[in-house]
């Protein structure tokens, strides 16, 4: 970020022409861009995310795909956050 105006302008999503897009690493960041384009390469597809964590990826993979009235067979053990998304978080979709 290269003054308060531009990361204000970042942060409201406004163009800013001739700087970094790069913020918050959390939102975008170089490296995780720079590894995105590759797999996206590599794999020949449309686009690719690249997510920060383990957990993250899970996350938004279930986020994603899942709807309400959806099965998923978990086999145990499971990674304890994977089984608190489960157990806990989905409760409060009604799932």
């Amino acid at each position: 970020m290269e003054s308060a105006e531009h990361g204000a302008k970042l942060c409201e999503l406004e163009n800013v022409e001739n700087k970094s897009l790069y913020l918050y690493s959390r939102w975008a960041n170089p490296t995780t861009d720079a590894v995105a384009g590759i797999i996206t390469r590599i794999e020949q597809a449309f686009g690719t995310h690249v997510c920060a964590t383990g957990m993250a990826a899970i996350t938004t993979v279930l986020y994603a795909l899942l709807k309400s009235g959806d099965h998923v067979i978990v086999f145990t053990p499971v990674y304890g956050g994977t089984h608190e998304i489960f157990s806990e978080q989905f409760k409060k979709y009604c799932v």
